[in-house]
């Protein structure tokens, strides 16, 4: 917005207000005496209407009331416009009864012209936020519906913000009470429906409401490991991610935003600091020695890659099916460690002679195992596939492995492997226990 458009807009809603206070006099006058106004106001009407403008224009931009976006109208700005309101008023009275006396002015219409005035500055700015948030607001089908525990000022505050922002992401479908305290009030228009434990029951509420959630988030910091643990194995249970928002330490170390929902971090589940690693006695493991990591190319082979070609092997072999994905993966080792002896391998690990090929033509010294299907979705509708990767393909790399003589194999999983509730989880675990 330039400086035109500002001072234009400026004088838009400085004339509306000033307007809006002349008029407010003689609804006033017209809600006491109705048509009969203009018999007993006849003498002053005129006279009180520039009056009362020119007071509340002043205090207007004395003010700069004016300046404040309609759009975040809140209870500070209307305690803002209340103070004006009665000052205007106040000024306004003693002003006409120092000139006209106002005799047969009954008592009544000054409270009616504080009201009356207060109404007339106020109903239009939340009329116009109203069809503001309204119009920016995402469709609800592009919204990820989501379930909040917490009943604190930072639940709130999601919740706030998923009203009046642009483009907000998430939908708030109710809230959980970490206390238990509060069940069955509401927060804006988010109810509490329970305590931790019942959260299970719930979602399948709000299941049957067609509202289940995809997402639960945690909006209270306070909250032990234990709790968080919980939490987590509940919301896996509902078929739902926990994530959380950031604490006040991450914002103070510029982190990130506010209302930018991250995952659930080591720390919060166990209540204390994460164990820093031993990265020195890593090293010792591939140091030297020639690696082989399958799917290589994937979110987690590629950060294994990048983090064993700093720990000096002999030689990095990388194994992925997909073409993309490996060829990204060798061109960014390729220009950031450029003296790494590697190799890209197109390849299946559910292909055992072409595993067979590769084992001999390398001789890897230390296998780590990355490549699976992990996206549960998908292997909810493709559980052929995904046996025949996670299970069967862990069983071709473990007989690789012992065929030639692998001195490490490590195998990537997936905490839903622990009490499996779906198909990936149980091709996880099966491939565990191969």
């Amino acid at each position: 917005m330039n400086w035109r458009t500002g001072i234009l807009r400026f004088s838009v809603v400085l004339c509306h207000d000033v307007i809006v206070a002349g008029m407010s006099f003689v609804v006033a006058l017209y809600l006491r005496w109705s048509d009969a106004m203009w018999h007993h106001a006849d003498g002053y009407w005129r006279e009180g209407v520039a009056l009362c403008a020119a007071i509340a224009l002043a205090l207007f931009i004395i003010t700069r009331l004016y300046r404040r976006m309609w759009r975040y109208v809140s209870l500070k700005d209307i305690l803002t416009i209340t103070k004006i309101a009665v000052a205007t008023i106040v000024v306004f009275y003693a002003a006409m009864f120092l000139t006209m006396r106002l005799e047969l002015l009954p008592r009544s219409v000054p409270v009616l012209h504080l009201l009356v005035l207060l109404a007339m500055l106020c109903v239009p700015r939340f009329i116009y936020r109203a069809l503001h948030e309204r119009r920016l607001q995402l469709p609800q089908s592009q919204q990820i519906p989501v379930l909040l525990v917490g009943t604190g000022p930072d639940t709130e505050l999601f919740i706030r913000e998923s009203v009046r922002s642009p483009s907000f992401s998430y939908r708030v479908v109710g809230i959980i009470s970490p206390a238990g305290s509060q069940i069955g009030q509401n927060i804006h228009h988010a109810k509490i429906y329970g305590a931790i434990a019942d959260m299970e029951a719930v979602i399948t509420k709000l299941r049957r409401k067609n509202n289940a959630p995809q997402r639960v988030i945690l909006t209270d910091s306070s909250l032990g490991g234990e709790q968080v643990r919980e939490l987590l194995a509940l919301a896996d249970a509902g078929g739902a991610t926990l994530g959380r928002m950031p604490r006040i330490t991450d914002l103070t170390r510029g982190d990130g935003h506010a209302l930018d929902v991250r995952p659930i971090d080591v720390e919060d589940i166990l209540g204390r600091p994460q164990a820093r690693l031993d990265r020195e006695a890593m090293a010792r493991i591939v140091a030297g020695k020639c690696v082989l990591v399958t799917g290589a190319g994937g979110s987690i082979g590629s950060e294994l890659t990048r983090q064993i070609a700093q720990m000096n092997p002999s030689k990095l072999v990388l194994l992925d099916q997909g073409e993309y994905q490996l060829y990204a993966i060798d061109r960014e080792l390729s220009v950031d460690y450029p003296a790494l002896t590697k190799e890209a391998v197109l390849a299946d690990v559910r292909d055992g002679i072409t595993l067979a090929h590769e084992w001999q033509r390398h001789a890897p010294q230390v296998v780590f195992h990355a490549a699976a299907l992990k996206h549960v979705p998908l292997c909810e509708l493709n559980p052929e596939e995904a046996v025949l990767t996670n299970v069967m393909g862990t069983q071709m790399v473990a007989n690789m492995c012992v065929a030639y003589g692998v001195e490490l194999m490590v195998q990537i999983s997936t905490d839903k492997a622990v009490n499996p509730s779906n198909v990936m989880g149980a091709c996880k675990r099966l491939g565990e226990m191969v």
